[in-house]
């Protein structure tokens, strides 16, 4: 399974506001509590970066999200907090 940060909003939302904006979105680094943004523009969809001073690489991220949901919501869909599986997926 391809890794999709886009995939894990509901995940990044438990640890602070997801910022949707026109090209990227901006939210809480689940490592350092920094400032994550995760581009929408076509030429570079899905990459995303911490740009907090001494935070943790991409794959420092992406490890600590996939330890948390391996198998996340697809981009849209909401997580079910009691059963812990996609609602979209049902």
């Amino acid at each position: 399974m391809l890794f999709q940060i886009l995939d894990y909003l509901p995940e990044l939302e438990k640890y602070g506001k997801v910022i949707e904006k026109s090209s990227w979105i901006q939210a809480t680094c689940p490592i350092c509590k920094g400032k994550l943004k995760i581009s929408k523009n076509p030429s570079k969809y899905g990459a995303y970066a911490c740009y907090t001073d001494n935070c943790h690489t991409n794959n420092k991220i992406r490890n600590f999200l996939y330890k948390k949901r391996p198998f996340p919501c697809r981009m849209g869909g909401e997580l079910d907090q009691e059963e812990g599986s996609c609602m979209s997926d049902r």
